[in-house]
């Protein structure tokens, strides 16, 4: 199944090839990451980059699709929101970073809205296994906390180990457990509702996949995920 998988991703494009492996990054948010001038620079930042850059040919060829009512109404929602936050803001930094991040997010939607169907199994299927290495540097940082390895490998904030809380609560390479718990929820919707992906077929894998799910979030004792 993994062979069928890389054999797949061999076989696209180099844009295609950078958005899989984009979609990959979206959830490594802390590990790895790197703070230069209080802007914190991570993997999916540098993939989302080289996304729009190599989607800037095939956005000039589709420019009509790009201004289809569908297709302006999440940017339309954005500059409203920005407009209206103005009036919150209290530092104008932090405002105008926060709007960079919003124009980052629609030239991304833009690059995605470009991809050919025939990739979406791949990019679901490449969501999955992005949740399985997530979850798995999870289990590692939860249990060898507990039993008493440094930091600097588990890769644990200082306030969720277990010195200070008695049992640590999971974050993995995110950096709160809220955010590790909300992220699950997207593969676990995923694979509940996926009835024709070729990873699920066997039912004990689907119930050992959102099992996992279930109880990595129930270690991060996000109450918010856990009522969700």
């Amino acid at each position: 199944m993994l062979k069928r998988y890389l054999d797949r991703f061999k076989e696209l494009e180099l844009r295609e090839k950078i958005l899989v492996l984009f979609v990959f990054s979206i959830p490594f948010e802390r590990i790895p990451s790197l703070d230069v001038g209080g802007i914190t620079l991570k993997l999916s930042l540098f993939l989302g980059i080289a996304l729009i850059l190599t989607s800037l040919k095939d956005i000039r060829l589709n420019v009509n699709k790009l201004f289809d009512k569908k297709f302006l109404l999440l940017p339309a929602l954005l500059l409203i929101y920005s407009l209206i936050s103005i009036l919150w803001a209290q530092d104008s930094s932090t405002w105008i970073k926060a709007n960079l991040n919003l124009g980052f997010v629609v030239a991304i939607f833009y690059s995605l809205s470009l991809s050919s169907k025939k990739n979406l199994q791949l990019i679901l299927n490449t969501i999955f296994v992005s949740t399985l290495v997530v979850i798995g540097f999870g289990f590692f940082q939860w249990f060898g906390d507990l039993v008493g390895l440094p930091a600097s490998l588990t890769g644990i904030r200082e306030q969720y180990d277990a010195i200070r809380l008695g049992l640590p609560r999971m974050h993995s390479v995110l950096l709160e457990p809220l955010y590790f718990s909300l992220f699950l929820l997207l593969p676990l919707g995923l694979s509940l509702a996926d009835k024709k992906n070729e990873l699920f077929k066997n039912f004990y894998f689907r119930l050992g996949f959102i099992s996992l799910i279930y109880l990595s979030i129930l270690l991060s004792l996000a109450r918010g995920a856990i009522v969700a």
